[in-house]
């Protein structure tokens, strides 16, 4: 919600379900795109950017399903091109976010950055959804920046939080409270459906 509200952007944390992206969690702004976004969406993995970078983290069989099909157009920039599909993918793999417009539906773009737990595994992709329109580069790398940081911001609370074993060090480590960290965990458990910690007392 924080990120939504500095922003002014619809913010999405899509996971992978074995060939698509599901919604899992959104945030939304003052502009019109949530009438485009909602929980609970599926999208295929061809198809845009939170989708493709996930995809560049699953097994080889995934990408293999995917790339055989069908592709759907959806808008001038849809990838549905077998080739040109695990090459984007393979490009995609030593990157932890990426940017597309004009994928799903035109005019529309996204900034996506992956979330990764303690082993450095990812586990979802946090989104910016904008409307294109007369951005500046300026606007755009801020809206970029921001979505980055914020997945780095989670990834590094996931990540203190299981090496400590402990909210009250994980804050430490990060130099924030407790109580934020406790959050920003009980939020992502909320998201994933699971728990995440053990909270039973030592």
């Amino acid at each position: 919600d924080a990120l939504a509200a500095s922003l002014g952007e619809t913010i999405k944390l899509v996971v992978r379900v074995e060939t698509e992206a599901l919604t899992i969690a959104l945030s939304h702004s003052g502009n019109n795109v949530p009438i485009l976004s909602r929980v609970g969406t599926r999208l295929p993995l061809h198809l845009g950017a939170s989708q493709r970078l996930l995809l560049s983290r699953a097994p080889p069989a995934i990408l293999e399903a995917v790339a055989k099909g069908p592709m759907e157009r959806r808008a001038s920039r849809t990838i549905t091109s077998p080739r040109v599909l695990r090459r984007e993918v393979k490009a995609l793999r030593d990157c932890t976010w990426t940017a597309t417009e004009s994928e799903g539906i035109e005019g529309l773009g996204a900034i996506a950055a992956l979330i990764h737990d303690a082993s450095g595994t990812a586990q979802a992709a946090l989104v910016a959804v904008y409307i294109r329109g007369k951005k500046t580069t300026r606007r755009l790398r801020e809206i970029r920046d921001a979505t980055i940081r914020a997945a780095d911001e989670i990834s590094q609370r996931l990540g203190a939080a299981a090496r400590s074993q402990s909210f009250s060090k994980a804050a430490e480590e990060l130099h924030v409270t407790q109580s934020a960290v406790s959050h920003q965990i009980r939020q992502l458990e909320d998201w994933f459906g699971m728990t995440l910690f053990d909270r039973r007392g030592r």
